[in-house]
């Protein structure tokens, strides 16, 4: 065997490569006379594979109409793969055949797994559902906040204001906890006059909100596109974890200024709210490529690495 290793191309299993190594047995690929292991190539194209599919499936649109079905699918087929691997390694272990291979095997799996999982929900999470979100919500133009209350659109996600509307930043409030959370009303002002904002449904339900910028408690309201006067649109906040604290910053306002907010709605001030909402959707499939390509790449170089150590 070893005279036909010397005379060029061989695939041998990684443990005859590394009783040969042990011997002082100098193998050469090919023509060049070195020798070509292909799990070099395979095993990161595998781990590749498993982990694109896996952020790809778990920020997918099916996750986001049937969560629980999506989520119970992948982690009972993660789960079968993890359990194949194991039984393979336990297997090795009794027959003391490929063991550096299936130790490696099953740390780069469940690195794998962890990982792909992990990314698939932050790619999910900041992205993929903000803009499934707002796809279901509807937008709504020339809304005058002036005169037309809150409660007809409670399911806009993405809005345009009538012309005029502006924010009225000298009659912020925030709450402070942890985080500074500030709301300003967004208010009507006919002929770039101000003095008169008044609403004539009595009702303030019109709300720009940020965090942390703005100061507590009388700084002043810096958040999205506050100092763009083109601004005049608004991305929907969604149901999270802040609501809870930007609907207490507007019981805070109303005792402030003696005002009532009946149906508030909390938007981003933005100048393209749309084309913002549509940037998720770009960004979130940059995430998952860039992802997958790094992660090839990154695997090609560490099984190289340790296939020159003869881990391999």
């Amino acid at each position: 065997m070893i005279a036909n290793l010397r005379e060029g191309f061989v695939k041998g299993t990684a443990e005859e490569r590394i009783a040969l190594h042990k011997n002082n047995v100098k193998i050469d690929f090919g023509g060049t006379r070195s020798a070509f292991n292909p799990e070099v190539f395979f095993y990161p194209i595998v781990f590749t594979v498993v982990f694109a599919t896996l952020i790809v499936s778990i920020s997918s649109r099916i996750r986001y109409h049937y969560e629980r079905a999506t989520l119970g699918v992948i982690g009972t087929l993660v789960f079968l793969l993890l359990a194949k691997t194991v039984y393979d390694f336990v297997k090795s272990l009794r027959l003391k055949a490929d063991l550096s291979m299936r130790v490696y095997y099953l740390l780069m799996f469940s690195f794998t797994c962890c990982l792909g999982w992990y990314l698939g929900s932050f790619i999910y999470d900041a992205q993929m559902f903000p803009f499934y979100s707002y796809e279901e919500l509807k937008v709504y133009h020339e809304i005058d906040p002036k005169t037309q209350s809150g409660m007809r659109y409670t399911d806009g996600g993405v809005v345009y204001f009538a012309e005029g509307t502006t924010l009225k930043r000298d009659m912020n409030a925030c709450l402070k906890n942890d985080h500074h959370y500030c709301v300003t009303p967004i208010v009507k002002c006919p002929f770039d006059d101000c003095s008169d904002f008044k609403s004539d449904t009595g009702s303030y339900d019109y709300f720009a909100v940020g965090k942390d910028c703005c100061g507590c408690p009388e700084g002043e309201f810096r958040c999205g596109a506050w100092n763009n006067p083109l601004a005049h649109g608004g991305l929907r906040l969604l149901g999270n974890e802040d609501l809870l604290y930007y609907r207490l910053a507007v019981k805070q306002w109303e005792a402030q200024f003696g005002l009532t907010s009946k149906t508030p709605l909390f938007f981003h001030w933005d100048l393209r709210p749309q084309k913002e909402a549509q940037f998720m959707d770009d960004l979130g499939y940059t995430y998952m490529i860039g992802f997958s390509l790094c992660f090839g790449v990154l695997q090609t170089m560490f099984a190289m690495l340790l296939d020159g150590m003869s881990v391999l």
